[in-house]
């Protein structure tokens, strides 16, 4: 190890500094480096053990503290997720209600363009029975038919003879 010191002790040096006041640092002597072949006296190892158990009752401390938080932290998200929740089912529900709506306007507009084509048929049905009608109605005159005209028979004269007559010798 040498004479660097290893990053966990200097940080439970700094506890124990903030934990006790005014008390020489134990593993350090004025120049920083350590002094491990200084041996520990029983009331230098009374102080350690003190010092270790304050820092275990303040860690514990706020060990409790973090559970709180995190409870109370848990606690917080619940009731938001509950809300959320709820804001959810009133969008399903303003969902649904548009789906309805939805259906019963395709149903309207399928009800309007099925009338709007059967009216545009019977127009169509209509103006071409009138363009049937009109033709039909608009001839021309034809020519009187000639008169039948009956001639009385001429009646027949003596002087004729007959066709029989002349026949007879």
């Amino acid at each position: 190890m040498g004479n660097e010191i290893p990053n966990n002790l200097h940080f439970l040096n700094e506890e124990i500094r903030k934990l006790q006041e005014g008390a020489p640092s134990v593993p350090f002597d004025g120049s920083g480096a350590a002094s491990y072949d200084r041996p520990m006296t029983d009331l230098t190892r009374q102080q350690v053990t003190d010092l270790l158990a304050a820092s275990e009752a303040k860690a514990g401390e706020r060990m409790a503290n973090f559970q709180l938080d995190i409870k109370s932290g848990f606690a917080d998200l619940r009731t938001e997720f509950s809300e959320v929740r709820s804001e959810f089912a009133h969008i399903r529900t303003e969902m649904a209600n548009n789906r309805a709506e939805s259906s019963k306007q395709n149903q309207d507009s399928l009800k309007w363009i099925i009338g709007a084509i059967f009216a545009m048929l019977s127009i169509a049905v209509a103006l071409i029975g009138a363009m049937i009608n009109y033709n039909k109605g608009e001839k021309p005159a034809a020519a009187p038919p000639a008169p039948i005209v009956i001639y009385a028979q001429p009646a027949a004269t003596a002087a004729q003879p007959t066709a029989a007559a002349q026949a007879k010798p």
